[in-house]
């Protein structure tokens, strides 16, 4: 029997909410405008809420190349400035001399928790030898069942 995951589509802190299905960031109900690297960032950082990011882990974690130090420093800005962070930074923090750390709980936003069906068996049916019409066409790719289970 499938054990039960609870579908995580996103997090809720203060007056932030964060829609992964849609990669959306909501601030005090309305739409943020965020590149998808900050909100990359942002994701990144609550996720890994436990433990503070080495700059190099996130610079690796975010590009695919290296950039310079004040890359991640303008990016950690455009998110500060999208959560509508004070000089007190209520959200992320700037560990100095390593890199950053996420400060608020979170809430995650579950949807319906899923339970994975159990496969069935096949059953192969052999045609019989002597049937004078024992091929059957495939269906057309249009009507085809599909194997594939989408969550």
């Amino acid at each position: 029997m499938p054990q039960p995951v609870p579908d995580i589509h996103g997090y809720r802190f203060d007056d932030v909410e964060i829609d992964l299905r849609r990669r959306e960031l909501r601030v005090d109900g309305a739409i943020a405008t965020v590149e998808p690297r900050v909100f990359d960032l942002i994701v990144t950082l609550i996720e890994g809420r436990d433990r503070a990011f080495g700059k190099d882990d996130l610079i690796r974690a975010l590009w695919a190349r290296p950039v310079s130090d004040a890359s991640l420093s303008q990016l950690v800005y455009k998110a500060r400035r999208a959560l509508r962070e004070d000089e007190q930074r209520r959200f992320i923090e700037t560990v100095h001399g390593h890199g950053f750390r996420w400060l608020v709980e979170v809430r995650p936003l579950a949807g319906k928790v899923v339970a994975l069906p159990a496969a069935r068996p096949l059953r192969l049916v052999a045609p019989q030898a002597d049937a004078p019409d024992s091929h059957v066409p495939p269906a057309p790719a249009s009507h085809r069942a599909t194997t594939r289970a989408w969550i």
